[in-house]
This record gives structure tokens, C-alpha cells and sequence, in this order.
């Protein structure tokens, strides 16, 4: 019979979502840690244990993490007081644990190995690999950060916190770290394409003579984001080169000088927004391509999300500053489009249907966001009116987009003779124009062999 102190608790990975209980379980045992660790003198090792605990129920909690690696390093070994061989027994413990995917006891084995040996590069790098196979990104590069700062130069550490902070979209501090992987490999391929990625060149001094919207202008053209939000920041020189607003928000000073640049001042901090977030959507696409994983795929959905978020959020801001503006209606419109809300953005294209330069854009998108909230009938008929529109040059790109996605339209509405004459137009526009020709000659053929003839309401010609 195995005895009581022998056998193995049924190794279980973390619970994904935590109860209430455990939540408060949690809380309490981080409050005793907090307690230990405010005596005198410290009980490094006391705290330890149950921090170890605290992070084997809750890996993701960096809190909790931060809290454990602070403990070690301001412990400075006090927490290594296990014997030699229960540090062999747990070694090989731990080791089997992370083999058979063991989560949940491979922490446990894991926290302990770390108290008896905080130094350990190797216990450290495991124990990211089992945040990594968790999903707690977070986790992972705090545990790789440590290792690295107690081995700067170990390839095996440099490479999984390089890919971890470029998967957590830390593309300024992962280029750094493929820097130094550089250092150490020298001619390491991955690391070459990765860092020149990643690492910008050094701002240039902007002249100290231009005013403050033409020196963020032209930091915002040579993309130096960081640079050009770190000077919009700054307060005004005695020149008034830069307004300062009322307290209000959005509320400017009188004066139509002052209202002029400080209208400048915000939308150049808006394209400063703007193009942070699609230069990191952009970051994440190149990144995908270079070194292809789930999470990185993932990313590109989590950093287009946040960049849609940011360009939203502009566009409101710019229709409320100038609601009578048709340009701020259309990028508020589209934003809208994007983000899924088709009837509200049909609400904000409605009126430029009716402005002569905005006519035929409009419709086509109206056209569009009918389509997607099925209301096919209403999308035909607006590209019906696009279709009458004259555009103002022949080789109109709105003009053509209409004709194409309303004779798709019209073809599977069985407005056959519709569709045959807008694939005409078309084809007579621009014979290369997408797959508009072959469309045009499987139509014909269909006609020709009667295949639309079982069908109701067909008007092939």
C-alpha cells in the first residue's frame, strides 16, 4: 500500500477561469506573503513558498510573478534551504512533469527549484516554456526578462525573449534584444532580418528655428513617432510658437490665430496616433511572415482590432470638430464600415449622396453596407443610381466598382439582362478589370445554353 507521503496529487493544469473562492484564496495568501515579507528580520523563504503558491494557481497573474522574482533577488539566496537531494528528487520530478505536459505540477516542482536555486537559467527558461504552452505571454517574458538579466550573453535565453516580446507586440524591445543576440552570434540570419525590422534609425535633430508644427511635421514624415509625440508634449517657447489650450478640453484660446494652430497642433497629434497603430499592424504582418506561429498570426487580428479602435475614435473626433465637412463624414463612414456597424455608417453616407464630388463614392459604399446587412434588393438598387451616375472621367475607379459589384449582384438575382449589360460596360471600360471578362463570357455561355431558363423571374436575354 503507498503511503500518504508518497503519493502524487492528480497533476492537473491551472484552472483557466478561477472561482470566487479561489480568487479570495489568492488574495489572502498574497496578503500573508506581503506580511512575511514586513517582519524583521524578512522570511524570504516563508514568502517564497507562498508566492509559490499563489503562482502555480494563477500563472497569468504578473503581480503575483513580479512579486516572486522581487522576493528572490532581494533575498539573495536565503530561500535556498533544501537539501541536496530533495533538490535531485525535484529536479527529476520536475523534468518528467514538463515531458508529460504535467502543467500544474511542473509549476509547483518549478517555483520550488527556483527558491533552492535562483540562479538556475535553465529552471527559469522551463518555467517560461510552461507559461508559453499556458498562453500567458506575459508570465513567460517576465521569467525570461529575469534570465536574461542574470545571463545577458546566453543565446538560449536571447532568441525565446526576442520571439516572446515580438509576440507580445514589443517590437522596439524585441529588435533590441535581436541586437544583442547579434552580438553573440554574429552571422545569426533569423536575428539579421528580425532586428532590421524592428530597430529604427536614430532620430535626427530637428531645427531649432522651425516652428513646433513644422518640426513635428517633419518627424511625422520620417515616421519617428516616439520623437514627434515626445516634442508635441513639450510646453511653449516664449515665441507663443505652440497655443496652449483653455482649460476646457478641445476648447482653444481666442483668437483666430491661436485656433488655427491649435487645430493644427491636434490633428497632427491624431496622425501621430494614426500612424503608430498602423505602423504596428504593419509590424506584426511583416513579423508573421518571418517567423510564422499561431501567436503571432493571432496578434494581427489583436493589433488590427486596437488600430480600427484608434481610427474610429479619430474619425468622431474630426466629425465633431467639423460636422459640416464632407471629408470628415466620409472617414467616419468608413471607419464605421470596418468596424462592423454598417447602419450607423450608412446613416453618415446618406447626405453625401447628394454632393456632386461625392455622389458616386457614396453610393458604392452604401451599396456595399447594404450587401452586408442583406438588404440585397436595397444594394441593387443603389448601384442602379451609381450605374446612372456620369462620372467625371471615364476610367472613374468608383464608376467601374459599381458596375462590377452590381452585376454580381444582379446575377444572382436573376437579373440576368442587367448583369449582361453592366459586365459589358465594364468590359468595354477596362477589359482587364479583375475577372470581369471571364464573367462575361461564362454569362454568355450560360445564355446561350439555356442554363438560366428553370430558373423564376430570369431575363436572359
Amino acid at each position: 500500500m503507498t503511503s500518504p507521503a508518497s503519493s502524487t496529487p492528480p497533476p492537473t493544469n491551472p484552472p483557466a477561469v478561477l472561482s470566487a473562492a479561489q480568487r479570495h484564496q489568492l488574495a489572502r495568501q498574497f496578503e500573508q506573503a506581503k506580511q512575511l515579507l514586513n517582519r524583521q528580520p524578512p522570511d524570504f523563504a516563508g514568502a517564497h513558498r507562498v508566492l509559490s503558491d499563489c503562482c502555480t494557481l494563477d500563472p497569468g497573474n504578473t503581480l503575483f510573478l513580479q512579486a516572486l522574482l522581487e522576493n528572490l533577488q532581494r533575498a539573495k539566496g536565503k530561500t535556498a534551504k533544501a537539501w541536496f537531494w530533495q533538490v535531485w528528487q525535484r529536479r527529476a520530478a520536475f523534468s518528467v512533469a514538463v515531458r508529460e505536459r504535467h502543467l500544474g505540477l511542473a509549476l509547483k516542482h518549478g517555483w520550488f527549484l527556483l527558491g533552492a536555486s535562483p540562479r538556475d537559467i535553465k529552471t527559469l527558461a522551463n518555467l517560461a516554456e510552461i507559461c508559453l504552452l499556458l498562453d500567458h505571454g506575459q508570465s513567460q517574458v517576465l521569467l525570461l526578462q529575469e534570465a536574461y538579466r542574470l545571463a545577458p550573453q546566453d543565446p538560449a535565453v536571447l532568441r525565446p525573449l526576442a520571439i516572446a516580446l515580438g509576440e507580445g507586440g514589443q517590437f522596439s524591445a524585441a529588435g533590441h534584444v535581436w541586437q544583442e543576440l547579434l552580438r553573440v552570434t554574429k552571422d545569426d540570419e533569423q536575428a539579421q532580418r528580425l532586428a532590421a525590422l524592428f530597430v529604427r534609425n536614430e532620430v535626427p535633430s530637428s531645427p531649432a528655428t522651425g516652428g513646433l508644427v513644422d518640426r513635428v511635421q517633419e518627424l511625422i514624415e520620417l515616421q519617428h513617432w516616439l520623437a514627434a509625440e515626445a516634442l508635441l508634449a513639450e510646453p511653449s517657447d516664449a515665441s507663443g510658437d505652440a497655443p496652449q489650450p483653455d482649460p476646457l478640453p478641445g476648447v482653444p484660446r481666442s483668437g483666430s490665430c491661436e485656433t488655427r494652430d491649435y487645430l493644427r497642433l491636434r490633428a497632427l497629434g491624431e496622425e501621430i496616433m494614426l500612424g503608430r497603430a498602423r505602423e504596428k499592424t504593419e509590424l506584426a504582418r511583416r513579423q508573421a511572415e518571418l517567423l510564422p506561429s499561431p501567436r503571432t498570426h493571432r496578434l494581427i487580428d489583436e493589433v488590427l482590432e486596437e488600430q480600427r479602435r484608434i481610427e474610429l475614435g479619430v474619425a468622431f473626433a474630426r466629425y465633431e470638430r467639423f460636422p459640416s465637412e464632407a471629408a470628415s463624414s466620409w472617414e467616419l463612414a468608413g471607419c464605421l464600415s470596418r468596424a462592423g456597424n454598417y447602419s450607423e455608417a450608412l446613416k453618415y453616407l446618406k447626405p453625401l449622396q447628394e454632393m456632386a464630388g461625392w455622389r458616386l463614392r457614396a453610393l458604392v459604399a452604401a451599396g456595399e453596407n447594404w450587401q452586408q446587412l442583406r438588404q440585397f434588393d436595397r444594394a441593387l438598387e443603389i448601384y442602379r443610381q451609381a450605374t446612372k451616375t456620369e462620372p467625371a472621367d471615364a476610367n472613374d475607379a468608383d464608376f467601374k466598382k459599381a458596375l462590377y459589384r452590381g452585376a454580381i449582384l444582379a446575377e444572382a438575382s436573376n437579373s440576368t439582362a442587367e448583369a449582361l449589360h453592366w459586365w459589358q460596360r465594364l468590359v468595354a471600360l477596362n477589359p482587364a478589370y479583375k475577372d470581369a471578362l471571364a464573367r462575361l463570357d461564362n454569362l454568355r455561355l450560360i445564355c446561350d445554353k439555356g442554363g438560366f431558363s428553370a430558373r423564376p423571374g430570369n431575363d436572359c436575354p
